[in-house]
């Protein structure tokens, strides 16, 4: 889920519950193979009535075809014909005795309009296997915000099934069912997700011993791509691997690019997604949003007043592209696409190797790790993980199980990775889909993720982050278009966070949740260390 911001969410909530009571709130390589095998594995069962033509579940051959992959992606080899995961969660489900017990059921689901199509692909599949009948609604990011908000506080049920942007999971807490007792009844395999990823499912995100009130669906984090056929020019043999770097192609860059062309373009729009850029810059540079191990607000630090400062440096040096400060997330994909610039920050982007939308469909281009900042507490991190995304039920639902079923089955490996390598928006985060070198052929961006993983910023995840947002997401901005300097406007909306902190408990001896350690991955998980791209596959877990 990347299409829309979150701007105006405060508003929305506060307006619903007042100030005062406001609480913000396999693959088939042999290892993983093994892995994925359990005791009570069961054997499919085909339901007895007609699944319409379709396979018995969903198979990577039938859905990755030339119809909605683009044909660049499918030169990468054959599709094997057989399952991609034989071994997944659907794989392991007696569905006819499912079938015998809930078909009949209908369940409504509130999706995010711009990833609906993921779902929609594998619905009439689901129907026929099951019998269930499934309502999806699709709304804009803020308008499904405001639909939840106000059915929650009506008290109505109204659908059975949303998905949460995780950092917004802690406003809606509250108002969904744990999902721990189902993920055991059903067997689900969260263990096959990298921890930091079903951490952020939880209500004590990145700190252990939560409840878990999603399942993961949208695994999302930051790239830095780059066009190799640009960078030949200027005589680069690989992306850069510092921010010195980066400023030292974009200066070699801008004396041969044509007038129209500019050597980098960034998301720097006024919303989450200029907020998203600035932390891939200020992580790198060693700044953080809190005090370690605290929720003191430290966002006024040398670290961060530098890093702003350099991303205005990159404007007024002519090296982004002038449109960047009103780029949020489709506008900046567009203008890349259009081959506009050379260099950027951006998601997976598999939607840019379409010929039928990307005039850089052919072009070769150079996926990696966003570099490594500047200065002594320089390191390499990486933002762009506000927009994970889960998928809740809701506890008035009265088909729990029915439900949990369907949000099991849609993000089991074989739909995951269907939706991924098809372009909808939806990207996977499981272990089993990285070691497979057969799946990560169709995925250009497979190695740049799995060695991203390592370094990893994580967004802030408590009740008060949309007010934070609200706070520095404009004082950015500013930074950005020129209307102050960092030094004299981040002390400002430093200390305006840490009203707002002081205000929900935040500063007090017992806060109203436990502060991580980190928010860095590199601290937090340190199985990650051992973490190695190895002949076009992950390894170390």
């Amino acid at each position: 889920m990347k299409k829309t911001g979150v701007k105006g969410l405060f508003l929305i909530v506060l307006i619903l519950f007042g100030t005062s009571g406001l609480l913000w709130a396999s693959g088939q390589d042999e290892k993983t193979d093994a892995k994925s095998k359990k005791s009570n594995t069961k054997v499919v069962v085909v339901p007895s009535e007609s699944l319409k033509g379709f396979a018995t579940l969903p198979r990577a051959k039938d859905y990755l075809t030339d119809k909605v992959v683009s044909p660049i992606i499918l030169q990468a080899g054959e599709i094997p014909e057989d399952y991609m995961f034989p071994n997944d969660w659907a794989k392991r489900q007696d569905w006819e005795a499912i079938r015998q017990k809930y078909a009949g059921t209908t369940l409504d689901i509130m999706f995010e309009g711009t990833d609906i199509g993921a779902p929609m692909m594998t619905k009439d599949h689901f129907e026929a296997l099951t019998g269930i009948k499934l309502n999806f609604t699709g709304v804009p990011n803020q308008v499904q915000m405001q639909k939840l908000l106000v059915s929650f506080a009506t008290g109505s049920a109204a659908f059975d099934i949303t998905v949460v942007l995780t950092p917004n999971l802690p406003v809606f807490t509250r108002f969904l069912e744990p999902l721990d007792d189902l993920i055991k009844k059903w067997d689900y395999d969260m263990d096959d997700y990298f921890p930091h990823f079903t951490s952020l499912m939880t209500d004590t995100p990145l700190v252990p011993g939560g409840k878990t009130y999603l399942l993961p669906n949208d695994y999302d984090q930051h790239f830095f791509h780059t066009r190799k056929d640009l960078l030949d020019k200027i005589g680069k043999t690989g992306p850069p691997k510092t921010w010195d770097e980066v400023v030292e192609y974009a200066e070699a860059l801008k004396k041969i690019l044509p007038k129209e062309q500019y050597p980098l373009g960034f998301m720097m729009s006024r919303d989450l997604f200029g907020w998203e850029t600035y932390w891939d810059i200020a992580a790198a540079f060693g700044a953080n949003y809190f005090k370690p191990g605290t929720w003191i607000p430290d966002m006024a630090s040398e670290e961060a007043i530098k890093a702003a400062d350099f991303l205005r440096m990159l404007i007024e040096k002519g090296y982004l592209h002038p449109g960047c400060t009103s780029w949020d997330y489709a506008k900046q994909l567009e203008a890349w696409n259009a081959g506009q610039f050379a260099m950027c920050i951006q998601y997976p982007v598999q939607e840019s190797y379409n010929p039928k939308s990307s005039t850089i469909a052919n072009v070769p281009r150079y996926h990696s790790v966003l570099p490594k900042g500047l200065g002594p507490k320089g390191r390499v991190a990486t933002h762009g993980t506000f927009t994970n995304v889960g998928v809740g039920l809701n506890a008035m639902s009265k088909e729990k199980d029915a439900a949990f079923i369907w949000m099991a089955f849609n993000n089991s490996a074989e739909v995951q990775y269907i939706s991924t390598v098809t372009g909808t928006g939806i990207d996977y985060g499981r272990k089993s889909i990285f070691a497979s070198k057969e799946a990560n052929k169709f995925y250009p961006n497979a190695k740049a993720s799995f060695e991203t993983i390592p370094y990893i910023y994580n967004d802030i995840q408590i009740a008060p982050a949309p007010e934070i947002q609200e706070i520095m997401v404009p004082a950015l901005h500013d930074i950005y278009t020129g209307r102050g300097t960092a030094a004299q406007i981040l002390p400002k909306a430093n200390e305006a966070v840490h009203t707002i902190m002081e205000k929900y408990g935040y500063l007090d001896k017992n806060p109203p949740v436990p502060a991580p350690k980190s928010f860095w991955n590199w601290d937090l998980y340190p199985e990650y260390h051992k973490y190695v791209w190895k002949d076009g596959v992950g390894t170390g877990f």
